[in-house]
């Protein structure tokens, strides 16, 4: 049987965009684990080989990404943990203000049940992984292809999210399910800059008059 010119380039350059996702990954890993290097170095060398990353996130060492990077974004001041594992064969979201433990993993590819006649369960499509701004991703979390996690909600610890989660509510288990909602009368984005206009007024106090009102 002749496998079509055509499909072997586009196959060709599916590995190759793979190869480059996990290297610069690996790459980045000899800077370490600290502040400078997940906050700083490392997001800016990866935008540099296409990652589409927002501004003062957070990437720690020894993520592991199955894909395309191009099928990957997180927005800014979001955090991730090490040991996340993110299969991005079709496209992962993460918004802005966003916290994802150890360990959490977006499995983003699919199967069919039932097999051909060479025992080969070929790959399906999946619609992508969503998880909206202001959200927290606890430790080991498992997210299933095609979920939404809403705005401001939280995942507990070790849950399999199998369904898509409502805005502003506490699940968990495996299934994940509905365990309370949470208070959303306030805006988390005018409580961080509140915390951030707190923390510059008492920086000012701290320092001496001269240098107060340089």
């Amino acid at each position: 049987m002749k496998i079509p010119f055509k499909k072997i380039q586009i196959k060709f350059a599916e590995l190759i965009d793979c190869v480059i996702t996990l290297s610069a990954l690996r790459m980045t890993d000899c800077f370490g684990s600290n502040w400078l290097a997940n906050r700083y170095i490392r997001p800016t060398i990866l935008r540099l080989f296409g990652f589409n990353l927002g501004q003062n996130c957070y990437l720690p060492p020894n993520i592991t990404m199955q894909g395309s990077r191009h099928n990957f974004s997180i927005g800014e001041h979001s955090t991730m943990n090490v040991f996340c594992f993110l299969e991005s064969y079709c496209p992962i979201h993460i918004g802005s203000y966003c916290n994802v433990g150890p360990n959490v993993s977006f499995i983003n590819a699919n199967h069919q049940l039932v097999s051909d006649f060479k025992n080969i369960r070929p790959t399906i499509p999946t619609d992508p992984i969503v998880v909206e701004d202001f959200a927290w991703i606890c430790s080991g979390v498992t997210l299933l292809p095609g979920v939404r996690v809403g705005r401001g909600s939280v995942v507990a610890a070790g849950s399999v999210v199998t369904k898509d989660v409502p805005p502003h509510c506490l699940v968990g288990g495996v299934p994940a399910k509905l365990i309370r909602q949470l208070d959303s009368s306030k805006d988390p984005l005018e409580s961080i800059q509140k915390i951030g206009n707190l923390n510059n007024k008492t920086l000012l106090q701290a320092l001496p008059q001269e240098a107060a009102s340089a």
